[in-house]
């Protein structure tokens, strides 16, 4: 990752989550991703988009990354793997209902 923006992986690997014993790793490519937001807070920069994922086992979903930085001169970290992932029907369902509110 350097300076400029994230380079996100094109294979993407999820583990079950602590106490699915049972479920099994789930692998998968990046398929497409929308453009970059980028923006700053108090813990950092930030750096928001979405990726399809297209699974090994045939199944498709939408996941909602983001990465971060303390400063413009550190790299880039993924964020998180528990961010949201999902089918696109309910990916497209969230951002309507977000689109809709009046915070």
């Amino acid at each position: 990752m350097g300076k400029g923006l994230p380079s996100p992986r094109k294979r993407v690997i999820f583990r079950p989550p602590a106490g699915m014993k049972k479920a099994k790793t789930r692998r998968g490519k990046i398929v497409s991703m929308t453009p970059f937001r980028l923006f700053s807070s108090d813990f950092g920069e930030y750096c928001v988009h979405t990726q399809r994922i297209a699974w090994d086992n045939g199944w498709k979903s939408v996941r909602i990354a983001y990465y971060r930085r303390n400063s413009s001169s550190d790299p880039w970290r993924f964020g998180s793997q528990t961010t949201v992932n999902g089918p696109l029907r309910t990916i497209k369902t969230i951002c309507r209902d977000i689109l809709k509110t009046t915070w």
